[in-house]
Formats: structure tokens, C-alpha cells, sequence
């Protein structure tokens, strides 16, 4: 079984969850659905949670011990970068996604992310508007 934060167990048998970080409390889950079920599809992981940028601390990252990681590159309350510090606190070590619309230097941001926070993998996904 894989530990996807370090000192943290895996959630569930079938691999730890896909966190998707929402801009807003309250999110709801089925509105998700679609976008992420794809995702869930193709990393072959588990379960997805969701929880708002604002309600995120090491504490319920480690509890939450997703194996990857789904946010707006640039959010409400967190941006990619502060977001990238919070999992790497809590020995986060899969992947983590960040959705952008219409970024010009999505390379240059990704690099300087993915330098700052070498212990997990760091994607930037282009999404149409």
C-alpha cells in the first residue's frame, strides 16, 4: 500500500483520493462530477474529495492523504503556489494539476513551482474558456 503523505496511510484500499480544491465553501460534489470522473478514470484512483481552498491546513491534507491533487491555477483564497507549500508541508507526494484559462507563461510558472517543490509532480492544465 503506498503512502502518498509521508507517515500518512493510503485511504482506501483501492488508492487515496482525487482532492479537488474549490474557490468557494460549499462546493457541491455532483456538480463536479464530470470533470473529475475522467481524471479518476485515468489515474485509475479512487474516490474524489472536495474541499474549499479557505478550509485547507497541513492537518486536514495529511488526514485527507490524496494521491492527487486538482485546484485553479490562480484561486480566491489560494493560488497554485500557496497551495504547492501547503502539500508540501504535509509530505504530500503525488501529483498535483492546476487548471488555468488563458495563461500565457503557464511553462515559466510551472518550472518555478515545480523547482520550489521538487518532491511532487506539477502539472499546469490548459483549459478552454
Amino acid at each position: 500500500m503506498s503512502t502518498p503523505c509521508r507517515g500518512v496511510p493510503a485511504a482506501s484500499p483501492t488508492g487515496p483520493p482525487i482532492l479537488l480544491i474549490a474557490d468557494r465553501p460549499g462546493v457541491s460534489a455532483p456538480g463536479l462530477t464530470r470533470a473529475v470522473r475522467g481524471l479518476e478514470a485515468s489515474l485509475g484512483a479512487g474516490p474524489f474529495a472536495v474541499r474549499s481552498a479557505r478550509s485547507l491546513d497541513v492537518a486536514t491534507l495529511q488526514k485527507l492523504a490524496p494521491r492527487v491533487v486538482l485546484a485553479r491555477l490562480s484561486g480566491d483564497a489560494l493560488d497554485a503556489a500557496e497551495i504547492a507549500a501547503l502539500l508540501e508541508a504535509a509530505g504530500f507526494t503525488g501529483q498535483f494539476f492546476a487548471v488555468a484559462t488563458g495563461i500565457g507563461h503557464a511553462g515559466m510558472i510551472a518550472d518555478e513551482i515545480r523547482a520550489r517543490h521538487p518532491g511532487f509532480a506539477f502539472e499546469i492544465l490548459k483549459a478552454g474558456r
